[in-house]
């Protein structure tokens, strides 16, 4: 049966700062085998800082982590940190480099036993028993179902239509990501750390992924803002505001209605303390100085020094809200497509990724253009800009539309630039 009172790590009261700017305080927390953590938080609350702190890549300024010694920790970094210059079989191959030795000495004992005559001699037995180990060891690992693994978890992830020998350095920032992710799933460690991992998964991959990890061994923990699969995935949420950090056991939705249950009561302890530090007060004042009060006032004195204070709670963090509006009305049809093709490469190389593209989107609507990784959705935004030339078919904007657009790479920045700039450049 599964024990989920095992610690696998325990942070007691750290502190974190960045030059003079305090980023986590006082924050004490507890991961426990076989439980699936949300770790969620505003941008910039600590959520990074504290995976980075638990995997070990920075330090805390004071306050202590324990980690148990069966502890075995899979990072999901924002950047994959995959070897750019492997393919993608030999890259998850590597996750079982150990296994994969053991059977080429199996291959070498075999190979050396099949030389020797003498079934009963001492080196023959030798061997034999250093075969045994490996077999043991190899049998251990399930290393006859590595390939299968492997082919799994890649199809899983949506590498089913892509060459197995590719090198990582020509695949896409979005493909890297999930490579990432396959080779952490076959690692398998009881510690599963995930930063925002939805981010390059259509809702396909999305899931099977969300699948995979309701049946996962170890305990996970993820830093997402999809409330969708945090709904989906975690047993408990981790909130980190203002450098703290609360606990929350469920789901996002059921952490949504205990936060504003656990906002309500401690506004009520809080006001209700305070009321009694009045009352207190009160009849110090009124009665300190009179001889026949004055032990019972002295005794409140003490009572209110040695009073545990309920802090103030915080209000609630301001959020962002953003108005959009344009100079000029555009006419009721904001963009007509007729009989689109949408094509990539030159000459032999070209590619129709769709065709027979008709579309008519008028003023005020809001539209979803979704699809599986690699299926034509970013070169049809792309066809639909002019900066690829369709195929064939008409595309045709709309009087007084003005048209902006993000993209993934984030190629419309000026990375020698500071961020400010970039704004007040437009």
């Amino acid at each position: 049966t599964k024990d989920k009172n095992v610690m696998l790590l325990s942070i007691d009261k750290i502190n974190k700062s960045f030059g003079d700017k305090p980023i986590l305080k006082e924050l004490t927390m507890t991961v426990e085998e076989h439980c699936r953590y949300g770790l969620i938080g505003v941008n910039g609350a600590g959520k990074s800082t504290l995976l980075n702190i638990i995997s070990g890549d920075l330090a805390e300024d004071s306050g202590e982590v324990y980690r148990s010694s069966q502890l075995t920790v899979g990072f999901l970094r924002q950047n994959s940190g995959l070897d750019r210059a492997s393919t993608i079989l030999a890259e998850m191959r590597s996750v079982f480099a150990d296994v994969l030795r053991a059977e080429e000495d199996m291959r070498a004992l075999e190979q050396h036993m099949s030389q020797l005559t003498d079934h009963e001699s001492v080196e023959y037995r030798q061997i034999a028993a250093e075969y045994a180990k490996k077999q043991a060891y190899f049998d251990s690992r399930d290393g006859y179902g590595i390939d299968v693994k492997i082919k799994m978890i890649l199809n899983g992830m949506g590498f089913s239509d892509k060459d197995m020998d590719t090198a990582i350095h020509t695949l896409s920032g979005g493909e890297k990501t999930r490579l990432a992710i396959a080779k952490l799933l076959l690692e398998e460690p009881n510690l599963l750390i995930l930063d925002e991992p939805t981010n390059h998964l259509d809702f396909k991959t999305l899931d099977w992924l969300e699948e995979y990890l309701l049946s996962y061994n170890g305990s996970i923990l993820i830093v997402s803002h999809d409330r969708y699969f945090l709904d989906k995935v975690v047993d408990h949420v981790f909130e980190i505001e203002r450098g703290k950090l609360a606990v929350y056991k469920g789901n996002y939705s059921q952490y949504l209605v205990q936060r504003e249950e656990r906002r309500i009561r401690l506004e009520k302890e809080y006001e209700m303390q305070q009321v009694q530090i009045a009352h207190m007060q009160d009849y110090i004042d009124k009665n300190l100085a009179r001889a026949s009060t004055s032990s019972s006032a002295k005794s409140r004195v003490k009572a209110l020094e040695n009073m545990e204070m309920i802090e103030k709670p915080d209000g609630e963090l301001k959020a962002m809200h953003l108005r959009f509006t344009h100079t000029k009305e555009p006419y009721k049809d904001v963009l007509t497509v007729r009989d689109l093709e949408v094509a990539v490469g030159d000459g032999d190389n070209r590619l129709t990724l769709c065709s027979g593209i008709n579309l008519n989107v008028r003023r005020g609507e809001k539209i979803a253009v979704i699809g599986e990784n690699g299926i034509g959705k970013s070169s049809l935004f792309k066809t639909l800009l002019g900066f690829l030339p369709p195929s064939k078919g008409d595309v045709e904007w709309g009087g007084n539309t003005s048209v902006s657009y993000y993209e993934q790479e984030n190629l419309n920045l000026d990375p020698e630039k500071i961020a400010l700039d970039e704004l007040w450049d437009r």
